[in-house]
């Protein structure tokens, strides 16, 4: 396969090579497919190497392998350390983010981790612990909550989310769940306000929608 014959000519031109500026190790056989440490499995590369690397990794492995290195080279698109700045180029950003979802489309979980998956993401956000685990802090619920916030939303992604949730029914059980998850909880406060003046904003601006429509209507009718 050329991906893997480009691959192995890469890690032999980096073999004893000297490098000046700025460079990273790299593990000829990843660590997660089972390579070592040892100094025979390590090699420099250029920052723009070292993502190809693991790009062509992700073309001649199949299977578990193959996600494991998809994962990988997302992580190179978002990885920082105290000793560079990174830069990452958009299409090295592109290829990075497609990696992730092609490795969580790739990966089938069992009815038991989904429904694991599935309690976690439900009660976790509220305090609770599930199956020994700590639940989140609040500051970790914070965060979570301000980066949602900040997250802007391309016109492609929102109609695919609509399209995505159409027609689509809870089950009884997931009901049931977010039922039992909602049972009890309070609300400080400042988020009732927030609550409340989201509400009337929202009825606010649906009244306006229907009297447009309404004197459209008329107009259209006298015209």
């Amino acid at each position: 396969m050329k991906y893997r014959r480009w691959y192995d000519h890469l890690m032999a031109r980096a073999f004893g090579r000297e490098l000046d500026g700025y460079s990273e190790r790299h593990h000829v056989v990843p660590r997660s497919l089972g390579g070592s440490n040892a100094k025979s499995n390590i090699v420099r590369l250029t920052y723009r190497e070292h993502f190809l690397a693991h790009w062509l990794l992700t073309k001649f492995t199949t299977g578990r392998e193959q996600i494991k290195m998809l994962h990988a080279l997302h992580r190179m698109g978002n990885a920082e350390s105290d000793d560079k700045e990174l830069i990452v180029a958009g299409w090295q950003y592109a290829v990075a983010r497609k990696a992730q979802r092609d490795a969580v489309l790739g990966c089938i979980r069992s009815q038991e981790t989904r429904a694991k998956m599935s309690a976690s993401n439900i009660a976790a956000p509220r305090g609770i612990a599930i199956d020994g685990r700590s639940p989140r802090s609040a500051d970790e619920c914070a965060r979570i909550s301000q980066r949602n916030r900040e997250r802007v939303w391309s016109a492609e992604s929102l109609a695919k989310a609509r399209v995505s949730q159409l027609g689509k029914k809870d089950s009884p059980q997931t009901i049931a769940t977010k039922s039992k998850a909602q049972t009890g909880r309070t609300h400080p406060s400042e988020t009732k306000s927030k609550m409340s003046a989201s509400a009337t904003k929202l009825w606010a601006d649906r009244r306006a929608h229907r009297g447009a429509n309404l004197v459209n209507a008329v107009l259209s009718f006298g015209a």
